[in-house]
């Protein structure tokens, strides 16, 4: 066991979903969500649903439940728990050198192990009604995904939402730095611009995630309300990848959404999900996001692990690779670039800035390897999905093609 916790999330840090509860942050999965069957996994009523998506009750309940107590147990064990994934592959990938996982930006705070903190950080969902009905997302975040897997057969009914979650509103942020928004989809989401006018004049960093669908006046209006604004624009690529992952949107609206974002507000970064699907092909697609020029930070899925990118192989991704290499030594000759150590000298140049983004997602390509067990899930739910939807991903690209009839 440890002397001190190896992640101090659960003092500082909280998750608040209208449909799940509460956990000590976002990015944690579950701790046995690889045990579990994809039915277990969506399956609202399972006993074994409560630990991977966290404390189904309110706030209230939550800091006085085992759930918490267990959490922070947790914390001390000599191997960090597998439903903290997406912070031991961000530490592995780290192709930035700067870019920190949630584990170690927690690090640098100060807990009182045995009494009383304040939250540092707070994620909050009010609910997960969406417009859209990505692959990779799953019922509790989006409506459009709860209503196929409910068709699938998958959960048989609706997911469930906490009965009352107006204790969001008491929780101290006195000692607030980061307020992160979610969804479903904030913009169309009543219950988010409820929260905003709740939080508008407090001194923090308000990040708020969209899929860039919206871009209404009242929507706008409401985003200027808050004091420190940064935008996170969920796009997963463009043209034909970006449409076929994120389901309900459509590319030639979307563009045009994204440059009015970046118009309107000075700090706007666009949040890729690399998948199977859209990094397996992203040379179709990476030289039109670049042209943006917007901010482009990517993070790997990690559940579910079809969509990660171990289920493709090795070969297949080695050309993304290929590619992506010499897009960078183009790039290249144009400046000489320089050893990257702080956010700020990359952000301020234009082709540092892109060079650096690609780095990053040769690094996430590289650092997924093939699993033949993950490859037979990609396809067992690819195929489900295109049934369900009409679709055939083949018909996307050729390489999928390949990967479906190997």
């Amino acid at each position: 066991m440890r002397d001190k916790p190896y992640c101090k999330a659960p003092w500082i840090g909280l998750a608040y979903e209208g449909t799940t509860g509460c956990k000590p942050c976002c990015e944690f999965q579950g701790a046995d969500s690889k045990t579990l069957s994809r039915a277990e996994q969506l399956d609202p009523s399972n006993e074994r649903h409560t630990m991977p998506w966290g404390f189904q009750g309110t706030h209230t309940e939550y800091v006085k439940s085992d759930y918490l107590k267990d959490f922070k147990k947790m914390m001390y064990e000599d191997e960090m728990n597998e439903g903290c994934r997406q912070c031991i592959d961000h530490e592995m990938v780290n192709a930035r050198g700067w870019g920190k996982s949630r584990r170690q930006k927690f690090a640098k705070y100060k807990i009182n192990e045995h009494g009383d903190n304040k939250i540092v950080r707070f994620d909050y969902r009010a609910g997960n009604k969406c417009n859209l009905s990505c692959r990779m997302c799953h019922p509790e975040s989006s409506s459009m995904r709860e209503e196929e897997e409910i068709k699938l057969g998958n959960i048989t009914a609706i997911y469930r939402v906490l009965p009352n979650t107006n204790d969001v509103y008491d929780i101290d942020l006195s000692g607030c730095e980061t307020l992160s928004i979610l969804g479903g989809e904030p913009s169309i989401d009543l219950g988010v611009r409820k929260w905003i006018d709740h939080i508008q004049d407090l001194d923090v960093i308000a990040r708020i995630t969209t899929n860039a669908t919206n871009t209404s006046k009242k929507w706008f209006d409401t985003l200027r309300k808050l004091k420190k604004l940064e935008i996170l624009l969920s796009i997963d690529g463009t043209g034909a990848a970006q449409d076929f992952q994120r389901k309900g949107s459509v590319w030639a609206d979307v563009k045009p959404n994204i440059l009015k974002y970046k118009d309107e507000f000075e700090d706007v970064t666009i949040q890729i999900t690399a998948s199977a699907i859209n990094f397996t092909i992203i040379d179709t697609w990476w030289e039109e996001m670049m042209e943006l020029d917007v901010p482009v930070f990517c993070s790997a899925v990690t559940f579910p692990l079809a969509y990660n990118l171990s289920a493709i192989p090795d070969e297949i991704k080695a050309t993304q690779v290929t590619w992506l290499k010499k897009w960078i030594d183009e790039k290249s000759t144009v400046t000489e670039l320089r050893e990257i150590n702080e956010e700020i000298e990359w952000m301020t140049n234009k082709i540092n800035r892109q060079v650096v983004e690609a780095k990053e997602a040769i690094s996430i390509l590289e650092n997924y390897p093939y699993n033949p067990e993950n490859n037979k899930k990609f396809k067992e739910v690819t195929k489900i999905m295109d049934g369900c939807r009409n679709e055939n991903i083949s018909q996307l690209h050729q390489r999928f093609k390949e990967i479906m009839n190997d």
